[in-house]
């Protein structure tokens, strides 16, 4: 036996290679790894394909906006607009670019047959995703059902709509009063230095707020998906309260910007609170409801108008103007953590215990009494899943797997942000009395009537929401709102001294559509998202309104001082082109109550 063990380690000795089945083994580990590298590269270039497509289709959208600012840097020689230009040109050739080099690389590689099985595996595991996503998707429609069946609509829901809706109120306060806030510092002492000198320092002060609101609305949408509507809620409420405060606090220029900045990020959140309340509501009562809840923002409006009279019409105070604009907000956010989270959201986290509990809560405020241990174990049976498939699949077809309905709400949120904040600070620069003395009772009357137009707007989108769905009121909206522009706009050019009376009731008629079509572009997207993702969805696309609002101080400051007609006929065709889009891209989504409580 030794002697054997002897010879078998001289011929490992003289023959140094590796017994063939362990050569074989380490080839099949190599082959292993290069397989999982090309499968990498693969995913990697199937996500950068899709990312370029983004951004090309995006910079399509781009490029319409920078050749407006083109003209706009040109009219008035703007620094901050060159350079806002800059950046929105630098996109086009960069989507370009990526998708060419996408283009290139998937003519070699993409459709290899070696890499079928990898592209195969890669969609196993998709539908694996996919398999998750209906589990989640069948506790937020089985938590629905339960509103639905069992809790209905009742004294939970009028407390969710003070609370939510109070976020509306406090919003409205802090955006309306903008303009108003620039003309009482354009009329400081000349040696204060809270002095608006120049339309650029106006222009700056609306820029920093929906600067910030262009960095909270993803943010806090996040937030909201992640750790839950009411924390999102209460955080915005509690930062733009604060923030708000602070800015009446300020010795210069530079610390209102940046308060008005933090302003900003917590105004950019109104989709927490907005996925809370439609959470709280059955399927079918969540459009004439969320109509309710906006509704907060038209008396917002009206409240800013009256706040504003009594305080910088009076006393010119507006340091005071600024304390009492921010009260609303810090009432709210107090409020807040005395309702429920939603059992929506939770049901969605996995925990049915806790979704049970808080259902079972909201039907004894409602006056109902809910028996959930049967119900809570349907969402485990087959059929409700089976039919949580279909429901899923028939949700796919209807939002238009080419992410096209997407780009589109981006789009739209954009040119919405554009008219109607244009339009709100027309509504002082429009009236403005030609003497040039600053504000009088007279104006501030008339500013209170045409933020009062928003009340009939509102009513009236939701008249056609209730007939015809949200989708053709956002179209109908935007035609109404572009005829009331394009007539000022004719006016401006023949008449350059209508009458204030025909201004007045003009913009009443444009800042009424304006607000219908602002709210049922908001009440479109809440339902278009599934619940899972409601927070973040919304946040994303409006996140385009904060870019929208960037710009809407160069039609309604700068562009409209230079040339008011020029300024309106901009707003008419942004408002032809949005209900085009409206009625061609998106799609019909006011059957979806049908089947998700069927």
């Amino acid at each position: 036996m030794s002697e054997n063990a002897s010879l078998w380690r001289k011929g490992i000795a003289a023959d140094t290679s590796p017994p063939p089945l362990a050569s074989e083994r380490i080839d099949e580990e190599n082959q292993l790894l290069r397989d999982a590298q090309r499968e990498q590269q693969t995913i990697e270039f199937a996500n950068k394909l899709r990312l370029a497509r983004h951004l090309t289709m995006a910079s399509a959208i781009y490029l319409l906006v920078s050749s407006w600012l083109t003209v706009s840097a040109l009219l008035h020689k703007l620094s901050l607009a060159l350079a806002l230009l800059a950046g929105l040109v630098l996109i086009m050739p960069l989507g370009l670019s990526v998708k060419a080099w996408c283009v290139h690389t998937g003519r070699d590689t993409a459709t290899a047959p070696e890499l079928q099985p990898i592209l195969q595996r890669q969609q196993d595991r998709q539908d694996t995703a996919h398999q998750t996503t209906v589990s989640t998707g069948a506790a937020a429609a089985w938590a629905e059902e339960i509103l639905e069946r069992e809790v209905g609509v009742g004294k939970m829901q009028w407390a969710m709509l003070a609370v939510c809706g109070g976020t509306q109120f406090s919003d409205a306060l802090e955006l309306i009063l903008l303009p108003l806030l620039a003309s009482a510092l354009t009329e400081e002492p000349e040696s204060s230095p809270m002095r608006l000198r120049t339309a650029q320092d106006g222009w700056l002060l609306s820029f920093c707020v929906f600067a910030g609101m262009l960095v909270g609305a993803p943010a806090w949408g996040w937030v909201a998906d992640k750790f839950g509507r009411r924390v999102g809620t209460f955080g915005t409420a509690a930062l733009v309260g604060v923030a708000g405060f602070g800015s009446s606090l300020a010795s210069s220029l530079a610390e209102l910007f940046t308060a008005r900045f933090f302003v900003g990020c917590g105004l950019g959140g109104a989709s927490c609170a907005l996925a809370w309340f439609s959470e709280s509501l059955p399927p079918r009562k969540r459009e004439p409801w969320l109509v309710g809840f906006f509704l907060f923002f038209s008396v917002g409006s009206v409240a800013c108008a009256g706040l504003a009279w009594a305080t910088l019409g009076g006393t010119g105070d507006w340091r005071l103007f600024l304390r009492l604009a921010s009260m609303p907000s810090l009432v709210v956010a107090g409020l807040s953590l005395a309702l429920p989270e939603s059992a929506v959201f939770v049901a969605t986290r996995g925990d049915r215990v806790q979704a049970s509990e808080i259902l079972q809560g909201m039907g004894q405020v409602n006056g109902r009494q809910i028996g959930l241990e049967a119900d809570a174990t349907r969402v485990e049976t087959t059929s409700f899943i089976t039919r949580e498939i279909d429901c899923d699949a028939r949700r796919d077809d209807a939002k238009d797997k080419s992410t096209k309905p997407i780009l589109a709400l981006c789009g739209l949120f954009a040119v919405m942000a554009i008219v109607y904040y244009a339009l709100v600070e027309l509504s002082v620069m429009y009236l403005w009395p030609e003497d040039g003395d600053g504000l009088s009772d007279s104006t501030f009357l008339q500013i209170l009537i045409v933020n009062a137009a928003e009340l009939p707007g509102l009513f009236g989108a939701l008249h056609i929401v209730k007939r015809r769905g949200s989708r053709i009121s956002v179209a109908l909206m935007f035609a109404i709102c572009g005829g009331f522009c394009l007539a000022m706009a004719t006016i401006a050019f023949v008449f350059p001294a209508p009458g204030k009376f025909l201004e007045t009731l003009l913009l009443f008629g444009a800042r009424a559509s304006a607000l219908g079509f602002n709210q049922s572009l908001w009440i479109y997207s809440s339902t278009y998202f599934t619940a899972q993702h409601r927070a973040l969805g919304v946040g994303a696309v409006t996140a385009f309104a904060r870019i929208g609002g960037l710009i809407s101080p160069i039609v309604g400051q700068l562009l409209f001082d230079r040339s008011p007609g020029t300024a309106l006929i901009s707003c008419a065709a942004l408002c032809a082109a949005a209900a085009l889009a409206s009625l061609g891209v998106l799609p019909d989504v006011s059957q979806r109550q049908d089947w998700e409580t069927s």
